[in-house]
């Protein structure tokens, strides 16, 4: 088991827990982010409200089209030279453990009780950076406060699936034996 895990089944909070390995930038909440925030939320919810309109009709074509869309906007904002500018955070850590609403750091140093804006890619098919707020619980231990409801639905499925994953090894492993 995690640490991640014991420090939450002390605390009371109930989620399962599983490894990662995500690089993530952060600073602490000084009132100055919750613009690029809205920003980030905003533009990855307009696709998705298309992609559910049209997802009916032939979803895996749907999504490699956005994928299409995405990869041929981020060519063109480089071609005008209005690439997506964000926010310079203090500093680069990487999510060593995930929970549903919690995430332990690697390297930490966090102040406890402090509110922080936190920015990572969430590894899954449609990458995209995930912006929210957390508050400090521990040294390396964060509770997230704020996320898109979208951002928080992937997060979620991103566990889900990165434990079934890994329950599917462990079977593997225990069939080879």
């Amino acid at each position: 088991m995690h640490a991640l895990y014991d420090f939450c089944k002390t605390r009371g909070i109930n989620t399962r827990v599983v490894e990662s390995a995500i690089a993530i930038e952060l600073s602490r909440d000084d009132g100055a982010y919750l613009e690029e925030y809205h920003r980030l939320g905003a533009a990855y919810e307009k696709l998705k409200d298309w992609s559910a309109a049209e997802q009916g009709k032939d979803g895996l074509i749907v999504e490699i089209l956005l994928e299409l869309y995405k990869k041929i906007a981020k060519i063109e904002r480089k071609l005008f030279g209005e690439e997506e500018l964000l926010q310079r955070l203090e500093k680069k850590d990487q999510i060593a453990a995930l929970g549903h609403g919690v995430m332990y750091l690697r390297d930490g140093n966090l102040v406890e009780g402090q509110s922080y804006y936190l920015r990572f890619v969430l590894p899954v098919f449609s990458d995209r950076i995930i912006a929210l707020f957390a508050l400090a619980l521990s040294d390396r231990v964060l509770q997230i406060t704020k996320m898109h409801p979208s951002d928080i639905e992937d997060f979620d499925n991103y566990i889900a699936n990165t434990e079934m994953a890994n329950i599917r090894a462990q079977k593997y492993l225990r069939d080879q034996k």
